[in-house]
């Protein structure tokens, strides 16, 4: 476990609060559950809100459907833990180890995974809509079938990654890591690629209408074949987006 910094609130305390006691919210019980392993369904703590989790270690514990919105779990660990189906809005991830978590189907809500890790993470089928990602470690990452709205990937490393079928418009890729993902029938709208590397990343039958690569490197290397839309920065054009997709 790291220990804590000097000042800072306890795991079992709520965000911000310097006594154990509140309101509404998880009981004691879940409180002292705060360890690697734990699993919190089984013990009916489903509302873990506005705790300051900062620096737990969770290492392979089982939050699935649990609520924690509003909690702050700054680099905790959550190496190979369950969060399948979980709902968070406003949570601050920022440096948290999710190396080989489970996250499918999750909702997350203007949640700040800054410079977090998910390594060979599984995020299938998962929703981001309006959180930040900047400089996140996405390595081998499993996001088919998943949906980021409004979100920032800046920095961040998602080589070999795999964004199958999954709806990513507006999305900030710029100065990315891109090396081998894969974005196969991917919805890329207006998409920001501008800087980002790209060498053998799959744009197979994707939808690419105004997305910029302008100073994508890798580009001669990456697989565009059955793309359709007009991309900026690219030498080579792509059929039209047929007249019947649901852009906008």
């Amino acid at each position: 476990t790291v220990p804590l910094p000097t000042g800072t609130a306890t795991p079992l305390q709520p965000a911000g609060s310097t006594t154990p006691s509140r309101a509404a919210g998880p009981s004691s019980t879940c409180l002292f559950l705060i360890q690697p392993y734990t699993d919190f369904a089984q013990h009916n703590c489903w509302d873990m809100r506005n705790l300051d989790l900062s620096y737990a270690d969770l290492t392979g514990a089982r939050l699935d459907n649990v609520d924690i919105s509003g909690s702050t779990l700054a680099y905790a660990s959550f190496v190979k833990a369950d969060f399948a189906g979980m709902y968070s809005a406003e949570t601050i991830f920022e440096g948290a180890n999710f190396t080989q978590s489970i996250l499918q189907g999750c909702e997350f809500r203007k949640g700040n995974f800054d410079s977090a890790v998910l390594v060979n993470a599984d995020i299938h089928a998962a929703k981001f809509f309006d959180c930040s990602m900047y400089g996140a470690q996405l390595t081998g990452a499993l996001m088919q079938d998943s949906k980021l709205v409004k979100s920032n990937l800046r920095g961040a490393t998602l080589s070999y990654a795999n964004l199958q079928n999954s709806e990513a418009e507006g999305i900030d890729f710029s100065e990315t890591n891109l090396v081998g993902t894969d974005f196969t029938s991917t919805k890329l709208w207006k998409a920001n690629f501008r800087n980002a590397v790209l060498y053998g990343a799959i744009f197979r039958d994707a939808w690419l209408e105004q997305a910029d690569f302008t100073g994508a490197k890798g580009v001669d290397s990456a697989v565009f074949t059955g793309s359709f839309g007009s991309p900026k920065g690219l030498v080579f054009n792509f059929p039209k987006v047929p007249s019947s997709s649901p852009i906008g």
